[in-house]
C-alpha cells in the first residue's frame, strides 16, 4: 500500500486481529516506501502507559475513539501540518 503514496498521514489503530498497531508501525517505517509522514495511533484504551509507549516508539499522536469526530479530526489536521 505505501507504494501507492505519498501519504500525509498515516493513521494506525492499536488493536487489530492479526497484528498489533505497534508491529505495524514497525513494518511502515522501516518500509523503503515510507515518505516520513506522521503516523499517529487510535485506540480505545487511554491509559497513560499506552499513549506513552506509542509516543516513545515514534508514533507523531495517539487519539482516541471516545473523543468527538471533530477533535480527532482537528488533532489529525494539525500533525499534517
Amino acid at each position: 500500500v505505501l507504494e501507492q503514496g505519498p501519504y500525509d498521514a498515516i493513521i494506525i489503530d492499536i488493536e487489530m486481529p492479526r497484528i498489533d498497531g505497534f508491529q505495524l508501525f514497525e513494518k511502515i517505517t522501516n518500509h523503503g516506501h515510507y515518505n516520513g509522514c506522521p503516523v499517529i495511533f487510535m485506540t480505545d484504551d487511554d491509559s497513560d502507559k499506552t499513549t506513552l509507549f506509542a509516543l516513545q516508539l515514534g508514533a507523531e499522536d495517539v487519539i482516541h475513539r471516545r473523543w468527538s469526530p471533530e477533535i480527532r479530526a482537528e488533532r489529525i489536521r494539525q500533525r499534517v501540518k
